[in-house]
């Protein structure tokens, strides 16, 4: 009799650990189903598609002379997650500014670097750092009378090139973000720095 007491309880406990068990187990599923997007983005492996792009517009008058300067810059880029959180990539850009008559076209090409930090199952901080060859062809036009002169010089220089975007996971596989970046010519006889705000949007693989 106290056999079969013993085996029945025996049998209780069973039951109630493995219950406890498969609990805890569909606890664990949960947990994992609920992972965020941004906490899904920069596994090592995965392939990240984006562009970034600016545009920015100045107008300015005085003495009774208005102007304005327009820069449009946009730049797809590739960047593959050698390790977790860690990207190396490679980028391509086109800078087209005109002032008045002026206008210069800048293009760029290069690697970088790049660390993710998930800061919330939404958002992550994406910050990248490269060198990038680049040409710029400038074009200034001087109106003397009715004589209208111009002249194009092109110049080649070695740019660093740093972008600190805060990044916005909506959904797995999809990202935008934004914040501000710096490119600063290196080498080359007409040195530039560029400096301000930049959208970046893509999706990874």
């Amino acid at each position: 009799m106290r056999t079969r007491k013993s085996l029945l309880h025996l049998a209780l406990v069973a039951g109630v650990v493995f219950q406890a068990g498969t609990a805890t187990a569909q606890s664990a599923t949960n947990q994992t189903a609920a992972t965020g997007p941004a906490e899904t983005f920069g596994g090592k492996g995965q392939v990240a598609i984006s562009s970034d792009a600016v545009l920015s517009a100045q107008r300015a008058t005085m003495s009774g002379v208005s102007g304005g300067t327009t820069a449009i810059r946009v730049a797809p880029a590739l960047d593959y997650f050698a390790m977790e959180s860690f990207s190396i990539g490679g980028f391509a850009g086109l800078d087209y500014t005109t002032s008045g008559d002026n206008h210069s076209t800048r293009f760029s090409v290069g690697p970088r670097v790049g660390y993710n930090v998930i800061l919330s199952d939404l958002v992550s901080l994406w910050p990248k750092s490269g060198l990038s060859i680049a040409s710029t062809s400038t074009t200034a036009s001087q109106t003397n009378g009715t004589v209208t002169q111009s002249t194009t010089n092109s110049d080649t220089n070695l740019a660093l090139n740093l972008f600190v975007p805060i990044m916005f996971h909506p959904a797995n596989h999809f990202f935008a973000g934004f914040g501000p970046f710096i490119d600063t010519d290196l080498s080359g006889d007409a040195r530039t720095t560029v400096w301000g705000g930049k959208l970046t949007i893509g999706g990874w693989l």
